[in-house]
């Protein structure tokens, strides 16, 4: 069946139809050049990807553990802060990292794929942890940042006695 052509587009649909159409395929165009490949991806998305290590947080009676995955980062790459908080709160860790993706000197790239990366996550503590003994280890792209917690907010058991 044949439509009449008219002022407002094919079919009677208004000027706004095309515009969120237009968006739509926009859209489309982004999403499915991050698809296909995240590191080439459309400038607009290269920012998102990849921009925070996963976590894992695990209390084991007398410590912290935190395992962050950070691969591609040497540990001279990584900063790690304890931030604690007057206002009564247990304290933050924060993870802060940037990878340079520079040729050696002397030559020149032929193709990049992988950019700069940097990164900041802060955790806040659900306990009290002594700051002055938090240690980090780096091994085979997962950071490991072992904080003890404070003697007082460790869990004991109380012996009840008989009278």
């Amino acid at each position: 069946m044949l439509m009449r052509w008219n002022n407002h587009g094919f079919g009677g649909f208004s000027p706004s139809f095309w515009a969120v159409d237009d968006l739509h395929h926009e859209f489309g165009r982004l999403f499915r050049s991050f698809d296909d490949n995240p590191a080439s991806a459309a400038p607009e998305l290269r920012a998102f990807v990849g921009a925070e290590p996963k976590l894992s947080v695990r209390d084991t009676g007398d410590e912290l553990r935190v395992y962050a995955e950070v691969p591609g980062f040497r540990a001279e790459d990584i900063q790690v802060s304890f931030e604690h908080d007057s206002r009564g709160s247990y304290g933050s860790l924060v993870i802060r990292a940037q990878r340079r993706n520079a040729a050696p000197e002397g030559y020149e790239a032929q193709r990049t794929e992988r950019g700069d990366l940097s990164f900041a996550r802060t955790l806040t503590l659900q306990s009290r942890v002594d700051g002055d003994k938090i240690e980090a280890q780096l091994k085979n792209g997962i950071l490991e940042l072992r904080l003890p917690k404070q003697v007082e907010t460790r869990a004991r058991s109380i012996a009840v006695k008989s009278a």
